[in-house]
């Protein structure tokens, strides 16, 4: 599958295989071993590093052999959902999520109530034969859930109203 990665504000594709890695067209084998919740050990070219891993609200900050990068990833099918209008479920501080696409509801992920933060699975949709998961863009608290899993939905419909969004 393909991916966008950005590295403290660069951009770069890579493409990834069942343990090989291509990167702006260079070639290698990868491997990702997690060794805890915040660690891994990761091979490239059977080079091996040591990672720490953070999640931040964009991203993820990772820290290996004494330097710290910020790291976005996004795949072809989140690309492709941003791109025809609108990639995040919730905007910061917004009170609703609305549909990205004309779609149908596979899976609801949050009960109202729940709190959710940043990069949390909010709803399922399925457009043009993909699943595509919306996630939360920001931190707050679920009100009400307008739609309901085999429902169909067009562009800009409410799916999701928030009872308090909160910034971090």
């Amino acid at each position: 599958m393909r991916y966008y990665v950005g590295v403290n504000g660069e951009e770069v594709q890579a493409l990834l295989n069942d343990g090989s890695l291509e990167l702006e067209g260079e070639h290698m084998s990868a491997t990702l071993h997690p060794l805890g919740a915040t660690e891994a050990q990761m091979s490239l070219d059977g080079m091996r590093h040591r990672v720490y891993v953070r999640r931040t609200r964009a991203g993820w900050r990772i820290h290996t052999r004494g330097r710290t990068f910020e790291v976005t990833v996004e795949d072809e099918r989140s690309r492709v959902i941003r791109e025809l209008g609108g990639g995040m479920a919730s905007r910061s501080n917004a009170p609703e999520v609305r549909a990205p696409m004309p779609g149908l509801i596979v899976r609801v992920l949050v009960d109202s109530g729940q709190e959710v933060e940043a990069g949390d699975g909010m709803l399922v949709i399925e457009a043009m034969k993909m699943e595509n998961e919306l996630k939360a863009e920001g931190a707050g608290l679920v009100g009400q859930i307008h739609v309901k899993p085999g429902q169909t939905v067009d562009k800009g419909d409410l799916l999701v109203s928030f009872e308090s969004v909160t910034d971090e």
